[in-house]
């Protein structure tokens, strides 16, 4: 009987690798949660992080790096394509930009690129690449877009990752994609005579202004419950129809072991009809978990995002001033797995001082 031996079999494996493109001013956060994803999913993932991009070689490294993969993941928020450099030029219009250089690789090597649509984008058009750009922008633009979204942010990536799979030649049955909400360990079983019981994780309550930072708050949320194993309150998913709520709101902030509050740039600005600030309203949803977690006195974690900075304590209304007395994070899309492990770390540590 002939046995085949290890090296044949790690042949014989099937075996998927892309390589993921961002911006990190436009998606770094996105890449993060996505790259995580892919990788649980049997999906190996190149970042331009993983490479010396100082080194002389690196243009050969990329070159070498994307040949290997069966393609390329150009990640597209709403300032791929118009973001600039210090200078003010735009960066993909830079020889030296990394976004180009990788999706140059590709077109150079014949991988195919597939475009995804994060943060509200929307698929670039052909004519709003330069002609010095045109191979760029036919690469983009001729394959239809895959979009992630926030609201059906695990169906998203499993299409995609489905799609990948049915790029891989000889490929063997597809496995199936681990879903966040499943990631929890099972405990092994104990003796029979001890109760089944699996510990709970901590519990964060995550309030948020959807017009303010809707992206954002998924973000956090998704990787709570993957890295963190917490139970994560958040509107879009933890009231079902039918349920009031206000009433799950309040339980929610009772039992919650940390109350985070996003903070964007538009925070304090979003207005009513009237012109009057939200925030202001005793009957806006925000104002009414903040003052909720203040008089419960719940442990309170403001996160600043978008360059937006603390409140001063005369900007808020006189019910949530005590907000200001809590020491804020920072959650920056270019530092976003740094920043992340500290607001974990803090999740954790309240969680078990409670």
């Amino acid at each position: 009987m002939n046995h085949a031996t290890n090296t044949e079999l790690e042949r014989a494996a099937p075996r998927a690798q892309v390589f993921l493109s961002y911006r990190r001013g436009d998606s770094a956060g996105w890449a993060s949660a996505l790259a995580d994803r892919l990788q649980a999913a049997g999906i190996e993932v190149v970042r331009d992080e993983d490479m010396l991009l100082l080194s002389a070689g690196f243009a050969s490294s990329l070159l070498r790096a994307v040949a290997d993969c069966d393609a390329v993941l150009a990640l597209i928020g709403p300032d791929w394509l118009r973001s600039k450099d210090r200078e003010g030029v735009r960066r993909l219009a830079r020889e030296t930009d990394f976004v180009r250089l990788a999706l140059e690789a590709a077109l150079q090597q014949q991988v195919p690129v597939l475009p995804v649509l994060v943060g509200d984008a929307e698929p670039p058009r052909p004519d709003q690449f330069p002609p010095a750009l045109h191979e760029i922008g036919s690469a983009i633009t001729q394959r239809e877009a895959v979009s992630l979204r926030p609201e059906s942010w695990n169906d998203d990536v499993d299409r995609l990752v489905s799609l990948l799979w049915s790029w891989v030649p000889d490929q063997a049955p597809q496995p199936s994609t681990p879903r966040i909400e499943r990631a929890v360990e099972v405990p092994p079983s104990p003796p029979p005579s001890v109760p089944a019981t699996a510990p709970r994780g901590p519990r964060a309550f995550i309030s948020y202004r959807r017009t303010d930072s809707l992206v954002h708050a998924r973000l956090l949320a998704l990787s709570l419950e993957h890295f963190v194993k917490a139970e994560v309150f958040l509107d879009l998913d933890a009231v079902a129809a039918g349920k009031r709520y206000r009433h799950e709101y309040e339980r929610a902030v009772s039992a919650c072991d940390v109350f985070f509050v996003l903070i964007g740039d538009r925070w304090l600005a979003v207005t009513d009809k009237q012109g009057n600030p939200r925030i202001a309203d005793e009957d806006d949803h925000v104002h009414k978990e903040i003052r909720a977690a203040l008089e419960r006195e719940v442990p309170i974690v403001p996160l600043l995002i978008k360059g937006a900075e603390m409140p001063d304590p005369e900007e808020l209304p006189p019910a949530l001033k005590e907000l200001e007395e809590w020491e804020a994070k920072y959650l920056r899309d270019v530092t976003w797995k740094q920043d992340f492990d500290v607001v974990a770390k803090n999740l954790v540590a309240l969680w078990g001082a409670g």
